[in-house]
């Protein structure tokens, strides 16, 4: 119904509603902006404290490694273990024994140096021995010497990962620092990955956050965190995007969740060290806002949406009435009134509008029955104007038939052909039984089954109704019948075929007749369309349009027949009755 009011002008309610919805996307839009202005400063200002907490403990890890393997390298000219690792074959046991308690006791105050030390090796191959901070002499195990002395923490990478564990190694002589190609001693310490996961926990203090340090080559990780996130950071630095980007801040999505991240690079160590907060957690605070603008929002629609419907009542629900109730009257339908419960100008515009179609109604009878007293006169010339080429098509089939002896054909037509001629020559009665009608139909096809043999084939679909008290006007069906064998089927010498489909009910009767024929075009239908549509006498009648003019006459709009392509490929027409009670007047109610 909108169209119709608004298609010719744009009226003062749609620019009212223009006007509510650009204050009220004014007032969002500006919420809106303030609340992202602020989620990104306080986003920044996060990042930025993250990343310089990130920097400063990389740095102060590096130093700490740095001091250690300083340590280690202080270690290496002590006169006991260069003695047992070089002359400990003419040693007496006693005095081995006594170095070796004198080494534990070094490396237990070594072990002090620096709270990332978890343990201190020293491994003695001439004795066959490994002296540990943990107070323990132990057998040389020679798989951990084997993987650890062909690295020195003293040049390139100072970190090295073997079985789950973090060592800082120098083997004595020092690869590339001397030929001696044996090995004497080997000092190894062991970090503590427990400290470091501590001072790592303690790197950030929002609730779901964390830090990790990752080496991007062999993949191991250090940090707290469910494995799914840990597996998402390994996936995220490993990707294109920052496998060659020293440092950066950005979003990740970790483990289905939003992210901040800082992540630095530290060359000296291999290592990437990552720290990751909830982004909830940042904007968390801002919520709070966010809902204050929602509920700002949500006021400002609700108040307008309030406006619109009152004045939609009060205004625009009573215009599209009436402009649904012409709509109406333009169809043609005068059984139509509109009830207002309001007694305000509308209601004197409805009433008035109430006794205009009355008044149209009456002067539609009138001129409804003359029309109905013009079309009986149509129809009993068109009982009488039978085709003249069917009756010597008809003649000349008799002929043939008796020139071929073929006395139970000629019987058989003459006697379809009495009760054609019968029925299309009565003039008593203007309707008669629809099982009259459908038998007349039905004898007609019979004459033309003698015509065109198997060349058309005619398919019959019916319910299982009485039509014997169903009243109909004469000649509706047999016209539109002949109409498919003349225009649709005349050339088409095999495999013709006409449906026709019969349905009733207790409120209309739906009757179609449809072909395979060679069809209808475009230009051709739309102008049969178009004359079914206008009821103006002017016009030139053929049997489609007679047929529909007395069906809209006797049982008013929307009975009549319509006209559209077959879905078997020729041309449709369909007759739709509306039983009396089926078309009452009906009543448009507006508040």
């Amino acid at each position: 119904m909108y169209g119709r009011v608004g298609k010719y002008r744009f009226s003062l309610f749609i620019k009212l509603l223009i006007g509510l919805f650009l204050a009220v996307i004014s007032l969002y839009f500006f919420g809106l902006f303030i609340n992202i202005w602020a989620a990104n400063d306080v986003r920044q200002m996060i990042l930025d404290s993250t990343k310089q907490q990130v920097y400063n403990y990389l740095d102060s890890l590096e130093k700490e490694v740095e001091r250690i393997i300083k340590v280690q390298t202080e270690y290496l000219d002590d006169s006991d273990i260069l003695n047992l690792g070089r002359v400990a074959e003419v040693m007496y046991d006693y005095e081995k024994i006594e170095r070796m308690l004198r080494v534990m006791s070094q490396l237990n105050m070594i072990k002090t140096v620096s709270s990332y030390i978890e343990n201190i090796n020293i491994h003695i191959p001439l004795i066959g021995r490994t002296i540990s901070s943990k107070n323990e002499i132990r057998q040389l195990d020679t798989e951990e010497l084997n993987a650890l002395k062909s690295y020195t923490s003293l040049h390139g990478l100072p970190i090295i990962w073997w079985n789950e564990r973090l060592y800082l190694n120098v083997p004595f002589p020092v690869p590339k620092l001397s030929y001696s190609q044996e090995l004497i001693f080997d000092i190894s310490v062991e970090l503590s990955q427990s400290m470091i996961k501590k001072d790592l926990s303690n790197l950030i203090f929002y609730a779901g956050s964390g830090a990790v340090i990752i080496n991007k080559q062999t993949g191991y990780i250090i940090g707290d965190g469910n494995n799914n996130i840990l597996s998402d950071i390994k996936d995220y630095l490993s990707s294109d995007k920052v496998k060659e980007v020293k440092e950066g801040q950005e979003t990740a999505k970790f483990d289905n969740e939003d992210f901040l991240i800082v992540y630095k690079y530290s060359e000296y160590l291999d290592l990437t060290l990552l720290a990751f907060i909830p982004q909830k957690q940042i904007l968390g605070p801002l919520d709070n806002y966010k809902r204050l603008s929602l509920a700002l929002s949500g006021l400002s629609v609700v108040i307008v949406i309030f406006f619109v419907i009152w004045t939609y009542k009060m205004v625009r629900e009573p215009l599209e009435c009436m402009v649904e109730a012409f709509g109406e009257v333009e169809k043609g339908n005068l059984n139509i009134s509109i009830n207002r419960k309001n007694n305000d100008e509308f209601g004197y515009l409805y009433e008035q509008f109430n006794k205009m179609v009355k008044n149209l109604e009456s002067l539609f009878k009138e001129t409804y029955e003359q029309k109905i007293r013009l079309k009986n006169a149509e129809l009993k010339q068109l009982q009488y104007q039978i085709n003249p080429h069917f009756l010597y098509n008809s003649i000349f089939l008799i002929y043939r038939m008796a020139k071929m002896e073929d006395y139970d054909g000629v019987i058989k037509l003459a006697e379809h052909l009495g009760y054609y001629y019968q029925f299309i020559t009565r003039s008593d009665r203007d309707v008669i039984p629809l099982q009259e009608e459908i038998k007349h139909a039905k004898n007609y096809v019979e004459i033309q089954n003698v015509r065109f043999g198997d060349r058309i084939k005619v398919v019959w679909q019916q319910d299982e109704r009485d039509y014997s008290r169903i009243m109909v006007p004469r000649l509706i069906l047999q016209p539109l019948i002949e109409n498919a064998y003349q225009h649709g089927l005349k050339n088409k010498l095999k495999d013709g075929e006409i449906r026709i489909k019969i349905a009733t009910d207790d409120r209309r009767i739906s009757i179609s007749i449809e072909d395979n024929g060679v069809g209808i075009d475009n230009e051709a239908l739309l102008k049969l369309q178009d004359k079914l549509s206008n009821m103006d006498e002017e016009i030139e009648t053929t049997a489609i349009v007679n047929i529909h003019r007395r069906l809209r006459i006797k049982y008013g709009y929307p009975s009549g027949v319509t006209v559209s392509r077959s879905q078997i490929g020729g041309f449709k027409a369909a007759i739709e009755i509306f039983l009396e009670g089926d078309h009452d007047v009906s009543a448009i109610d507006c508040r």
